[in-house]
């Protein structure tokens, strides 16, 4: 298990572990005890390199205690507050200006009240990363406009820079429109194609992955 958080999510996971202006990394070894001794030895003198910290062990603690506790976001709605997580997923050479510059877009935004990343999935070849963010509206009746404005600028950054705008989410409604930036004018052909063949009276979720079969 490697996660990874950036200084926002890190003093909001973890007040006790780490100052404000940290990252965490979090590691989880498990297997034969030789197999886990190695791993734990060598992740140490990697990190030594870079000039890493150790974290108290009881953020991991914390971790695995709260991993799977997730507040509804109903008493926030109620407050008048939008907010939501959006996934993407890149290779190591892509991840770094996604991050940064849907974090900067999306700190633009009028009325935000926090926006950061963390990581749940790591490669050879990359990893992904979840968006959060929240904003209040001066008006109620701005709720909608101000969330598809967030989740737009975090797809059009993700986009840009040659994302996935999925990791294993799915890509449903929110992000059918951003297919064709995705995989291409031929990728979501075939997608039609594939679909009219298997489902041609478009009965299976008309409209949810691909737009206008």
């Amino acid at each position: 298990v490697i996660r990874q958080y950036d200084s926002t999510e890190a003093g909001r996971q973890f007040p006790e572990q780490c100052r404000e202006d940290q990252i965490m990394i979090l590691l989880v070894h498990e297997g034969p005890a030789e197999r886990v001794e190695a791993e734990v030895g060598a992740i140490a003198r990697l990190a030594a390199e870079v000039g890493c910290l150790p974290a108290p062990v009881e953020a991991v603690e914390h971790w695995l205690k709260e991993r799977n506790e997730v507040s509804g976001f109903e008493p926030l709605l109620k407050r008048g507050i939008i907010l939501d997580t959006i996934e993407v997923a890149a290779t190591w050479d892509r991840i770094g200006p996604i991050y940064h510059d849907a974090l900067k877009s999306l700190k633009q935004v009028p009325n935000i009240l926090t926006a950061s990343a963390h990581s749940s999935h790591t490669y050879r070849s990359g990893l992904n990363l979840y968006f959060t963010f929240a904003a209040r509206p001066e008006n109620r009746d701005d709720m909608p406009d101000l969330y598809w404005e967030c989740w737009r600028r975090t797809m059009e950054a993700t986009v840009s820079h040659g994302g996935g705008i999925s990791h294993h989410h799915g890509v449903g409604r929110v992000r059918r429109d951003w297919m064709e930036r995705e995989s291409g004018p031929a990728g979501v052909g075939l997608l039609k194609d594939i679909k009219k063949a298997l489902d041609p009276a478009n009965f299976m979720n008309p409209g949810v992955l691909i737009p206008d079969v």
